[in-house]
């Protein structure tokens, strides 16, 4: 027999076995995304973070201004970069906190990427300022390799939520 008979099989096979890679990829991918957000949230969840450094190194005087105002702030800091899909969509959705909860969303982009970071987020989110992680430090304190990430803190500063992904 000769190979030019059985062209017409080489496309479907191709295609199936394309498909099959794909989706071991995908599965392979989504198992550890579980893995990994099950392990931070356990690694963060009750751990402290200091409120007066956090505002230090965010340059963002709202946050011990609304501890000092509030019987029982909560903080949620909102890890986003601008080449995020999910997390654009997150700050076009964000809806005006409660009274007692503080919004932080942070900045995840290299020093470049900043002026388009800083045009798109003026143009999704009225009222919150622009914050950056300088040299990359909480997200290397806390452990983040996806974004979004929320990560909640309560009035002491202990991490009571730490998500990945869209809320």
């Amino acid at each position: 027999m000769q190979l030019k008979n059985y062209k017409w099989l080489l496309m479907p096979f191709c295609l199936v076995f394309g498909l099959a890679v794909v989706y071991a990829f995908v599965k392979t991918s989504q198992d550890y995304l579980s893995d990994y957000k099950h392990e931070n949230s356990k690694e963060f969840v009750g751990k402290g973070m200091a409120l007066d450094s956090l505002a230090a190194h965010l340059e963002d005087e709202r946050i011990t201004a609304f501890s000092a105002n509030q019987l029982n702030p909560t903080y949620v800091l909102l890890f986003w970069s601008v080449t995020c899909a999910p997390c654009l969509k997150d700050l076009a959705e964000l809806s005006p906190p409660g009274s007692t909860t503080l919004i932080v969303p942070i900045n995840t982009d290299k020093l470049k990427d900043l002026e388009h970071a800083h045009k798109i987020f003026s143009m999704l989110v009225k009222g919150l300022p622009f914050l950056h992680d300088k040299n990359r430090f909480l997200q290397e304190q806390l452990k983040i390799k996806y974004l979004p990430t929320h990560v909640t803190l309560d009035k002491e500063g202990l991490i009571t939520k730490f998500q990945v992904g869209k809320i």
